[in-house]
């Protein structure tokens, strides 16, 4: 007959499981261990069960109970809920990927329709749908036509969505070039139209007024300037800028899902507008 020893803080020497436990109390152990391993929605009655057992034998009696429920079932119960649990992820995880997938090719078909049910949801459930919004914005603005408001309301959850979502900036950026092309009049220059002005570093550019004209903002200071029915084309290249300007224009963005420092606080910046007429007071 072997004897096991048991490490709890209770007084007494070593406990031989057959003398304190007699057939009956193993019996009801393994019976009750089974039941509760068996079905998971009744484990928790097991459990109570088994409790109430170990309340009554009090003593010797109950630490081996849970000696032996520790050392023989619990974990193997552990092991097989972690599985599980482990595999619902995993296939969670494929099912959201596929709905992804779905809410892209939406998108890409069907832009305006998608625009208004992103709009619509709320704050936790737009942050999981950047990927998709993402893909509108890569749509053309003029063929999905959105309206002001439907823009603002995006630009509106854009500005409370955390940074550091999953694909937050690349949409951020995205959204700014295609919200302000379906804002911009048809007078605007469109992309690929040589600029007229590319500001570099140690140029300054103080109290112009540029109408109808595309321009790159690649370095060097300006102030005071409004840019009216222009194409902005913003560089990684910081620009200082005082008091600047944009009324009914389209910018242009470096996508990256990792810009610098000033692209993020000029994106900032123009979200807060209403994307027509976009004021920086200092950059």
């Amino acid at each position: 007959m072997q004897s096991v020893v048991v490490d709890f803080p209770i007084p007494g020497p070593a406990i031989d499981t057959d003398m304190a436990l007699n057939e009956q109390d193993r019996a009801w152990i393994r019976e009750t261990i089974r039941e509760s391993i068996q079905n998971a929605d009744s484990h928790r009655s097991g459990l109570q069960r088994f409790f109430r057992g170990l309340r009554e034998w009090g003593g010797v009696g109950a630490a081996v109970a849970v000696l032996l429920f520790a050392a023989t079932q619990w974990g193997g119960y552990i092991e097989f809920k972690t599985k599980t649990s482990d595999r619902l992820d995993g296939i969670e995880g494929r099912l959201g990927k596929v709905e992804t997938g779905i809410g892209e090719i939406r998108a890409a078909q069907t832009p305006d329709k998608v625009l208004h049910e992103i709009n619509g949801l709320d704050q936790k459930a737009f942050a999981k749908s950047l990927p998709i919004l993402r893909v509108v914005s890569e749509q053309s603005a003029t063929e999905a036509k959105p309206s002001q408001p439907l823009l603002g309301g995006i630009a509106d959850k854009l500005s409370k969505t955390s940074p550091s979502t999953p694909e937050y900036w690349p949409t951020v950026l995205q959204f700014l070039q295609f919200a302000s092309a379906g804002l911009a009049p048809a007078n605007v220059p469109p992309p690929g139209t040589p600029p007229i002005l590319k500001t570099s570093s140690g140029g300054i550019y103080a109290n112009n007024r540029f109408e109808g004209v595309t321009v790159v903002l690649n370095g060097g200071t300006i102030e005071g300037n409004v840019f009216d029915h222009c194409r902005v084309i913003f560089t990684d290249t910081p620009v200082k800028m005082t008091h600047i300007t944009f009324i009914n224009s389209a910018f242009e963005f470096p996508v990256s899902s990792a810009p610098s420092l000033y692209i993020q606080e000029a994106s900032k910046l123009l979200l807060a507008s209403d994307l027509k007429t976009a004021s920086i007071p200092a950059l």
